[in-house]
């Protein structure tokens, strides 16, 4: 599966307040099934015979990071993208 969260649904702390984006990128071209969630991007299961993958670039410019998730078919279209930065 392919999914992903901004933090809105994930608050591991114990006084709340502390939300964690998840990405989940699953390995090119494999079956899958849904696990945890809700998810604020939602979730993707492949279609019998599609390939996707979900790829993570992490940009470190010294005074910030920034975080881009992308979830790409095997034509190399776009299908989801989360941006953030820490």
């Amino acid at each position: 599966m392919l999914a992903a969260d901004d933090g809105t649904n994930r608050d591991y702390s114990i006084m709340r307040g502390l939300r964690i984006p998840v990405l989940h990128a699953a390995p090119p071209d494999q079956d899958g099934r849904q696990i945890g969630g809700p998810d604020s991007e939602g979730v993707r299961l492949p279609e019998p015979g599609e390939g996707w993958c979900g790829w993570v670039t992490v940009r470190d410019a010294g005074d910030g990071v920034r975080v881009e998730f992308i979830r790409r078919d095997e034509f190399d279209a776009e299908k989801m993208r989360l941006s953030f930065a820490v």
